[in-house]
């Protein structure tokens, strides 16, 4: 069983450029797919942040938890629907 959430559209409509795929399985592991030019955006992002923070580095990985993180609180409070 699969549930795709399309997190491509944000709050003011932009695009963000990604789908979570989540299976259900016995783990609880979450697959998604990053395309070349969000990845490039993200990359801009995290460059602009590491020349403005007194304490300057912020990995792709931590910025792109944060970001999921960030939309799944979203939705949650939107739906008022658990994720587990």
């Amino acid at each position: 069983m699969a549930m795709v959430m399309n997190l491509s559209k944000g709050e003011q409509g932009e695009n963000d450029g990604f789908i979570i795929e989540i299976e259900k399985k016995e783990t609880k592991t979450i697959t998604f797919k990053l395309d070349v030019p969000l990845l490039q955006r993200i990359d801009e992002v995290i460059n602009r942040l590491n020349r403005s923070l007194n304490n300057p580095f912020v990995s792709r990985s931590d910025f792109i938890r944060h970001a999921l993180d960030f939309k799944l609180q979203k939705l949650r409070s939107r739906s008022g629907t658990e994720f587990k």
